[in-house]
């Protein structure tokens, strides 16, 4: 990255003054020569890594002419006057921080002009806007729960209290569709070609969704304006992608040391960027087909295999990875079980459902995402992920799963994924550890999974999650199972078996052999892997470890295997005993068994790969609770002499304040 540099927050005059000191691309246009011809709502992070970039890359193209196609920020919540603020101080300009592994690239996003002042109630200088003819596009991120959708039907819903609240005064609107249906009927009796009502937002047929919320409030106002707006407003559906997590103080220092400068709002992502768009646009549009963006007849086809592919695998790994702790979604890919079972299930259940998408090979697009999700610079939290099951799973989930059965598709791996979700929110971590609540309707939720455990069908009576499918015996007998097997053996055990009983036939199953002392030697002639060099009956062990999870087999059995490895280390007598109290102690034991205590150690990096077999640990305590009598009487042995520990922090029984 550039040189250090004074820190100064970011400004235009910064900008200028630095522009030849800092290696971050900045605008090739004249921002003074820009004029705005889109309002957008909701300027979070994904606006700004997403539409924002692509207007910027069209503006700064020499001969694209798109100078009035710049954005006029807005918003009508308390956060979007204090993104404002910010944004503001920094003349609206935003630094996008693009990473993977092997690649950093910084940039800053020029076109944004301003934002529009946030000033409930009554949002004049919004309304303001939308009355300016120059206006030819009001886009929008409002996230989900801004559509005011029913969520039993997916459509409308003109009972929502909100709603039923700007009934009430529909000649002074607070939200942002009473704002824009009011915005439609002035320029219609003033003459005025009406906007483009452009959803930028992940949801199902984005555009559709829009359209229902600005007719549906149209209609309990004024049955004419709603077919006038019907037969004249545009409301393109599309497909947008970009992974882009949130903005922390790790973000904002590493611009400060990096770049040079303060930004109180980067944003980072992924390079990766899509955006396929219905041409809907009766009022006109910017050219950005020249940068990047698809403009086809039907976005439907692309925005299913999105959603399937990509949200249905966050939402088919997220809750497993809470449930072992992990922290990231790139975490989660590098665990050999998730890895594996997310594979299985796109493979076998996920893809099979999905029509052809035109131009597309599905399993091509399934290994993108998979590489995508693997970006260790992401970081993007698997708590973000986890955030508002109730309204990802009918959406991401469950319609795979009702086509599965109507086809006659295996439904396992689906159901499991389900079960996942009821176990997170029965509100423990396989360690026992709680999670904070993470559903808006939480509670309800925790209530429901805890009656689960003894009853599975409490859970898939919530119809406004499950509908028919709910009622469906194979999924009822499917969904059972798996939340039975998960409680009793534990998450990981529960994803081995599905790998085991669906393995995807691109998987070659030619000698496919357990892992054991047996076939060591077969191994070592056969592939350019690690083994231990050590005659592992010579050991005795002198350390018992509570907790054999991931990190403990990657780094303390690994540097024991590294010393008693060593030709004249004599450390025969340092081997480790495994040991658990809990239920998933026991089912890690149960595979490890089988495998002679070997464990598969796989370090990788952007340009190397080293695989080798960790041999330190020689047996594995029986779990035998509640008394745990094998684990006391391995303790009184004289030769232990070390007890070692990875509880998490919950194990430690620490007091929170």
């Amino acid at each position: 990255m550039g040189r250090h540099i004074r820190s100064e927050s970011l400004s235009i005059d910064l900008l200028v003054e630095q522009q030849q000191k800092i290696t971050v691309d900045a605008p090739t246009y004249d921002r003074k020569q820009l004029t705005a011809g889109i309002v957008h709502i909701g300027v979070g992070n994904f606006h700004r890594a997403h539409q924002a970039s692509y207007i910027d890359d069209l503006i700064g193209l020499a001969d694209s002419y798109s100078n009035e196609w710049a954005i006029l920020g807005a918003g009508i919540m308390p956060f979007d006057a204090a993104k404002r603020e910010i944004l503001e101080k920094q003349d609206w300009l935003t630094t996008l921080v693009e990473r993977q592994a092997d690649y950093v690239s910084a940039r800053l996003i020029g076109s944004m002009i301003d934002f529009i002042p946030v000033e409930p109630p009554n949002h004049d200088p919004l309304k303001a806007a939308l009355m300016n003819p120059a206006i030819k596009i009001v886009s929008l991120t409002l996230t989900e729960g801004g559509y005011f959708l029913n969520d039993a039907t997916g459509s409308f819903d003109p009972t929502h209290p909100t709603i039923v609240e700007e009934l009430a005064n529909l000649n002074a609107p607070k939200t942002v569709f009473g704002l824009i249906v009011q915005a439609l009927k002035i320029r219609r009796y003033a003459g005025m070609p009406p906007f483009t009502v452009l959803s930028c937002d992940n949801i199902p047929h984005n555009g559709d969704v829009a359209k229902g919320a600005v007719i549906g409030l149209a209609k309990l106002w004024d049955e004419e304006l709603a077919s006038w707006i019907d037969a004249n407003v545009g409301f393109p559906n599309s497909m947008v992608d970009r992974i882009t997590p949130m903005t922390g103080d790790a973000e904002r220092q590493f611009v400060k040391e990096e770049l040079g400068y303060e930004d109180g709002a980067p944003v980072f992502c992924e390079p990766y960027k899509q955006w396929i768009l219905e041409d809907n646009f009766p009022s006109g549009r910017p050219a950005l087909e020249r940068v990047g963006v698809q403009f086809v007849s039907d976005v439907k086809p692309y925005e299913l295999m999105k959603i399937r592919i990509l949200n249905g695998a966050h939402a088919a790994l997220c809750y497993a990875a809470a449930l072992l702790e992990l922290k990231h979604v790139h975490d989660a890919m590098d665990h050999p079980v998730i890895s594996a079972f997310l594979d299985c299930v796109q493979r076998n259940e996920v893809i099979p459902s999905i029509p052809p998408v035109p131009d597309t090979d599905l399993y091509d697009y399934w290994e993108l995402i998979q590489a995508r999700f693997g970006n260790p610079m992401i970081a993007d939290s698997i708590d973000r992920i986890c955030f508002d099951g109730a309204s990802r799973q009918p959406k991401f989930i469950i319609p795979p799963v009702a086509e599965n059965l109507r086809d006659g598709r295996s439904i396992d791996g689906l159901a499991l994924v389900s079960a996942m979700w009821c176990r997170y929110c029965q509100g423990r971590a396989e360690s026992g550890r709680e999670f904070e609540p993470n559903d808006p309707t939480w509670d309800k939720l925790h209530a429901t999974a805890l009656k689960a455990a003894d009853d599975p069908t409490v859970w898939l009576n919530m119809s406004g999650i499950y509908g028919d499918v709910g009622k469906k015996a194979i999924f009822v007998k499917s969904f059972s199972a798996a939340l039975e097997s998960i409680i009793e053996d534990g998450v990981e055990l529960a994803m081995l078996k599905y790998v085991k009983k669906r393995r995807p036939e691109s998987i070659s199953e030619e000698r496919v052999e357990p892992l054991s002392d047996t076939i060591l030697q077969d191994i070592q002639n056969q592939l350019t892997l690690n083994t231990p060099a050590y005659d592992r009956n010579q050991l005795t062990a002198g350390i018992i470890h509570i907790g054999v999870g991931n990190f403990h087999r990657a780094h303390q059995a690994s540097y024991l295997d590294d010393l008693i490895g060593l030709a004249d280390s004599y450390s025969n007598e340092w081997a480790i005993l495994g040991a658990g109290i809990m239920p998933f102690d026991a089912a890690k034991r149960e595979i490890l068994e089988k495998q002679d205590w070997l464990t598969t150690l796989v370090e990788r990096q952007a340009d190397y790969v080293s695989a080798r077999l960790i041999g330190s640990m020689i047996d594995f305590i029986p779990v035998e609770p509640p008394n745990h009598d094998p684990l006391k009487a391995a303790l009184m042995n004289p030769a232990i002499k070390i007890v070692s520990l990875t509880l998490t922090e919950g194990g430690y029984f620490l007091n929170d304040a």
